[in-house]
């Protein structure tokens, strides 16, 4: 459906699929997908979303107060359940409006957490332990999670490998 590493603009995907377009989890109730975006670390303000050990943590959504599993984290808590697809897109920002899809991904786990919201006060939030569906073909780097490692067969690799390291 997606290919790996290509630049997407988000408002075309949303008028084919459907969902929230300023949500950073969108849910399409006429189609089984979830788009998760997400952002470089430095753009995230009161989430935390990073690699690690080859899984994606992925913060709930929830600005303020504590984080429940309504709207979006419900839909991927539950996304199995419901035969719902997430993919993983990252801000493109080489090109306004476009996002990168990085990987279909599958929920492996979830916990809570302690964080700040935007009104600096201590809350607890969710935070999503994703699968890529294709460990194959991404992998990130344990001492920098900025750096992508592909393997044979990716044939979006060099451009991906590009952006990362320009970025």
């Amino acid at each position: 459906m997606f290919e790996k590493g290509k630049s997407y603009r988000r408002l075309e995907i949303h008028e084919q699929f459907g969902g929230r377009q300023q949500s950073g989890i969108s849910n399409c109730p006429k189609h089984p997908y979830i788009f998760i975006w997400t952002k470089k670390k430095e753009d995230q303000d009161v989430y935390e979303d990073r690699w690690e050990d080859n899984y994606y943590l992925y913060s709930g959504e929830g600005r303020t107060g504590d984080q429940k599993f309504t709207g979006g984290n419900k839909s991927i808590r539950d996304h199995k359940k419901n035969g719902k697809t997430i993919f993983l897109f990252e801000k493109d920002y080489k090109n306004s409006g476009c996002w990168i899809f990085i990987n279909e991904m599958s929920l492996k786990g979830c916990f809570d957490y302690k964080n700040h919201d935007e009104l600096g006060n201590l809350r607890t939030c969710i935070r999503f332990q994703l699968k890529p569906l294709d460990e194959k073909s991404i992998l990130k780097k344990k001492d920098n999670p900025n750096i992508f490692i592909f393997t044979a067969g990716d044939k979006n690799a060099r451009a991906h490998l590009d952006y990362s390291v320009n970025n």
